[in-house]
């Protein structure tokens, strides 16, 4: 019984990941990226690069969050 109480503490904890609403720095156009992305992430419309892959979370290059989605 003690493995399904710990299953329950798996299942409920909080993630650490999320989307969220990115607006390029250059052409003020928006996107929905997430926050562990493991590619690089371009611009839909000028090319612009806005996120950077590390491993973990994605490092914002040339982009600024507007807003993050639950």
């Amino acid at each position: 019984m003690e493995e399904v109480g710990e299953m329950k503490k798996y299942i409920e904890k909080e993630h650490k990941s999320y989307f969220f609403i990115l607006k390029c720095k250059k052409c003020g156009s928006m996107q929905v990226s997430y926050s562990h992305a493991s590619t690089r992430v371009k611009c839909r419309v000028c090319g612009n690069l806005l996120l950077e892959p590390t491993g973990g979370k994605a490092k914002l290059v040339g982009a600024e969050i507007v807003k993050i989605l639950e």
